[in-house]
């Protein structure tokens, strides 16, 4: 027995609304593949522009995109914006190729990575930033990763930026650090030079005794030693 009219019709619909509702979730997914970020290009130039475009546009995949790049392209210059453009797109699962990074045989590289790792706000990163303020050989280097403690928004980075700008052997980078310590306690710049070393050691305890930094000490676990003797009295103290 055939069907009746109204019940083909209706038939009918039902399999056009099956049909079609496929047809567009199959639309979809293929846009969402073809507007996926991808890093291209036969030049480091091309690969640096594409990065560039991604991390402005933005599509699905893009920090993943540009964390490929940073991880293992072979140029430097590449891996270099790759670790900077990544610092917009920060993953946990991206942070350990980016503390690889500041191992890379190239310094351009390591400094990128210092600027990058300090988006990640945990001890582990300050205490690698610390270290490589304190030992890399290239100074662009330390000077990122002074900028990287800065970023980073531990207590532990507060601790690294003072002891930076208390003992590192680089005056360039004690000074770097004591902008990042005065931004980070909302203090002035001061124009002490470390070669001045009395006005320095002057301007260094009275940080050491700012109660933010106290506090930050005493919540890293790390002593803080205080050199009173080094702070010159104000006229008429």
């Amino acid at each position: 027995m055939s069907a009746a009219p109204g019940e083909r019709s209706n038939r009918w619909m039902v399999t056009f609304a099956l049909v079609t509702a496929v047809v567009l979730a199959a639309a979809v997914a293929a846009a969402y593949v073809v507007g996926r970020a991808r890093i291209t290009g036969g030049t480091p130039a091309e690969r640096i522009a594409a990065i560039c475009r991604v991390a402005d546009e933005g599509r699905p995949g893009a920090g993943a995109a540009i964390a490929a790049a940073a991880d293992d392209d072979p140029s430097p210059a590449v891996r270099r914006v790759a670790l900077l453009a990544l610092a917009r797109f920060i993953d946990a699962e991206h942070r350990g190729l980016v503390e690889a990074a500041t191992r890379d045989a190239d310094p351009g590289v390591r400094a990128a990575a210092a600027a990058t790792l300090g988006e990640f706000d945990d001890d582990s990163a300050a205490d690698r930033l610390g270290e490589l303020a304190a030992k890399d050989g290239d100074e662009q280097v330390r000077l990122a990763a002074a900028d990287g403690l800065e970023r980073c928004g531990t207590d532990k980075a507060v601790v690294g930026l003072v002891e930076t700008m208390e003992n590192n052997d680089n005056p360039k980078v004690r000074e770097h650090a004591r902008s990042a310590v005065l931004r980070r306690l909302n203090w002035p710049e001061r124009n002490t030079r470390a070669a001045d070393v009395a006005m320095w050691r002057n301007d260094v305890e009275l940080i050491k005794v700012d109660p933010a930094v106290v506090a930050a000490y005493k919540t890293a676990g790390v002593q803080l030693v205080h050199h009173l003797e080094y702070i010159i009295p104000e006229p008429g103290e």
